[in-house]
This record gives structure tokens, sequence and C-alpha cells, in this order.
């Protein structure tokens, strides 16, 4: 069987192509995997700073800002520090008790 030199140049090259494409699709599974568990992570962040009774309204909305800005950092400051501290809302003191009778 004769096949012709333009179909062996455009085999080689579709096979050069596809060999490399093991590579690109495991980069893009890492991806996308990353990307759902960044996403996950940052729901998680929110509905913990939303369900927070420590915080008022606003400290809840800088934290939802932070977060959504610092797409890692923010979240992961809200775990480790942020949902921990008191920051004046129903149930917290905004600063030191009064003294007043």
């Amino acid at each position: 069987m004769i096949i012709p030199v333009a179909h062996l140049g455009t085999t080689s090259t579709t096979w050069a192509a596809s060999s490399g494409s093991g590579v690109a699709g495991v980069l893009i599974a890492l991806f996308v995997i990353g990307g759902v568990l960044l996403l996950v992570f940052f729901l998680a962040a929110l509905v913990s700073i939303v369900r927070s009774p420590r915080l008022t309204s606003g400290a809840k909305l800088v934290w939802g800002v932070g977060c959504l800005i610092l797409q890692f950092f923010g979240p992961l400051l809200w775990f480790l520090w942020g949902r921990h501290q008191d920051f004046g809302g129903p149930g917290g003191s905004a600063g030191p008790a009064s003294t007043r009778p």
C-alpha cells in the first residue's frame, strides 16, 4: 500500500500533538480539581461568615469581600484566625465593659 507523503506528514504531527496531550490532560484535570477545591473552600468560609453570631453586618461584609479578593488566603485567614475572634456582634463585646452601675 502506498501512502502519500503529505499524509505521512500530517499523521506524524497529529501523533506528536496527541502524545503531548496526555500531559496537558493531566494538567487541565489538576487545574479543574484545584479550582473546584478552591471554590468549595471559599463557599465554606462564606457560609461560616454569614452564620457567625459574633460578627456585625459590617464585619461580615468585610470578611466576605476579603475572602473574595484574597481567594485562597482570605478563607484561610478566616478559618485560622477570624472565626475565633470577637468582633462585637450579638453575643460578643465591642470593647471594654462599662463600669457604670
